[in-house]
């Protein structure tokens, strides 16, 4: 890390402009790395428009009957990793379950060929279920790579990581329609509205996180201003277009 940190230092300065994907990641490479504030300019990452959008109602339930996907179920997505807080999501189900026994979670998690680590951390997660008597409650999806419909089928996405630099995963269920609630400890926080475009949480608040998700599903009124806010926010803002337009807007000003 020592040679990387130095190698990463010293391309920032010969660089004329450095990009950060978040006010978080500016204030880190400004501070660690020593880089002006001027220096820096934070443009986020982006997602396929044409991919990530509300699909066909007959296409979708083709999708749904063929991966045989629960009802009604609460999703999340991403790689395996410590940081992503499947552990304090699988622990807040214990309490949505309480209220609304007749939703699953269903975890995205992982690579398409998993590894032994991967395998590993799953068992762990499962072994976690069952201690807390909810594993029949617990849908592990393989790859796909139509993601899309998955979160389109979803009636929530959470994103509970315990340290997030962004988040895409997120967005990408917004711009399908899908309510989230994702965490306060990551790059997300300072592009999206609390209530009114998703619902923003601490964590390692296991209670509060399942009441904010109880909420979301028992309010329809808030659900459809969530889903609606969410889909309007991802479209507007971060398609790759927009954020191609952003990028050449530095590279001109050089």
């Amino acid at each position: 890390f020592e040679q990387r940190n130095e190698a990463e230092k010293m391309i920032m300065n010969n660089a004329d402009k450095v990009i950060a994907t978040t006010p978080q990641q500016k204030d880190i490479i400004c501070e660690k790395y020593e880089i002006p504030e001027g220096k820096v300019a934070v443009i986020t990452p982006g997602f396929d428009a044409n991919k990530y959008r509300k699909v066909d109602k007959k296409a979708l339930t083709a999708v749904v009957e063929e991966r045989n996907l629960p009802d009604k179920f609460i999703m999340t997505a991403g790689r395996i990793a410590s940081n992503k807080g499947y552990d304090l999501l699988i622990e807040a189900m214990k309490y949505v379950l309480e209220e609304i026994p007749d939703v699953k979670l269903a975890l995205r998690i992982g690579s398409q060929k998993p590894t032994e680590d991967e395998i590993r951390q799953k068992g762990e997660l499962l072994k976690l279920a069952e201690n807390l008597g909810i594993s029949d409650k617990l849908l592990f999806l393989d790859y796909i790579e139509e993601l899309e419909y998955i979160y389109n089928a979803a009636r929530m996405f959470v994103l509970a990581s315990t340290y997030e630099p962004f988040g895409m995963t997120a967005i990408e269920a917004m711009a399908c329609g899908t309510p989230v609630v994702v965490t306060d400890k990551g790059g997300l926080k300072y592009f999206l509205e609390d209530g009114k475009d998703a619902m923003v949480v601490n964590p390692f608040d296991t209670r509060k996180l399942a009441k904010t998700i109880i909420t979301l599903l028992k309010d329809p009124r808030l659900y459809n201003e969530i889903s609606q806010g969410g889909y309007h926010k991802a479209h507007s803002m971060f398609p790759w277009e927009m954020i191609a337009n952003k990028t050449l807007e530095i590279i001109k000003q050089l």
